[in-house]
């Protein structure tokens, strides 16, 4: 009976004593040995290259997007080489540079969410080449579990802020 009284009494102790012990998130942040970049903030005509990039920089790797989009207008493409729009399947992202090709961001249509006259991206996706067609680097955006990324202690989500 002693055995089990002290059982008890040393369960009832831990208990007491777990969320002292809790991890803080500075502990999280010494403990995570892999760190996911995600992008936040806006993209507009003015800064879809630097959006752009950042995808294609992540090649073969997950990122994190929470980013609300700014549909391109038929001016906007002629005067300034943007286009973000939904296609029967797709959301597209287009931006081209004054010396290049460009690059479009391709996601499934159900990805983007319309959301007070913006398209909004908010998950986080393995990017995968599509290869070039006409001189356009493609990139594929491919969801994935954001449930097991948040889970993993291992794994750290570092906001990157999109310029305006």
């Amino acid at each position: 009976m002693k055995i089990l009284l002290a059982t008890g009494f040393c369960t009832a102790l831990l208990a007491l004593a777990a969320p002292a012990c809790a991890p803080t998130p500075a502990d999280a942040a010494a403990r995570a040995s892999r760190t996911l970049l995600r992008m936040t903030g806006t993209v507009t005509p003015d800064n879809a290259a630097a959006f752009t990039a950042f995808v294609a920089k992540h090649q073969d790797k997950v990122i994190g997007l929470q980013v609300r989009v700014t549909p391109g207008t038929p001016s906007d493409f002629k005067a300034r080489h943007y286009m973000a729009e939904i296609t029967d399947r797709l959301f597209v992202v287009f931006k081209r540079g004054d010396n290049e090709g460009g690059i479009e961001i391709v996601a499934p249509k159900a990805e983007a969410v319309w959301l007070h006259g913006d398209y909004v991206l908010d998950g986080f996706y393995v990017v995968k080449s599509g290869g070039m067609h006409q001189g356009t680097l493609s990139y594929g955006l491919q969801k994935t579990d954001e449930g097991v990324i948040r889970a993993n202690p291992d794994v750290l989500v570092r906001d990157v802020a999109l310029r305006p």
